[in-house]
């Protein structure tokens, strides 16, 4: 499967090789190959990373979760330990949960310019 675009591959820039590598091969072990969420919501952004460890993972056992940030994204890293003892490190791209539309940012703009209207009833 591989072969096939392996050749194609050759003939690009190495900065478009590695991102195309990235793309497909999205195993979550390191950030630029984090599994990306769709989710807005974060609690259900939490449900499916936990669906996808139990998927993957079997039998893991959770060590520590901590939200970090890498190349503008933010991401949940989970330390797991394998049903086999493996300490392993996965990263979900949950930037969708945080993402604010331009409408939005704009909103709460005009809402921090306009007058306290409870202090000025005073």
């Amino acid at each position: 499967m591989f072969g096939r675009i392996y050749k194609p591959i050759q003939s690009c820039s190495l900065l478009v090789r590695r991102t195309l590598a990235a793309e497909i091969i999205k195993d979550g072990l390191m950030p630029a190959t984090a599994i990306t969420l769709q989710e807005t919501n974060v609690s259900v952004a939490t449900q499916t990373e936990h669906k996808w460890l139990n998927n993957k993972y079997p039998g893991y056992t959770l060590k520590s979760k901590a939200m970090v940030t890498d190349s503008g994204k933010y991401l949940d890293r989970f330390s797991i330990l394998t049903k086999d003892g493996q300490q392993q490190n996965i990263y979900f791209d949950i930037t969708q949960c945080y993402a604010c539309s331009l409408s939005d940012l704009k909103d709460m703009f005009n809402k921090q310019q306009e007058p306290d209207k409870t202090s000025q009833a005073e």
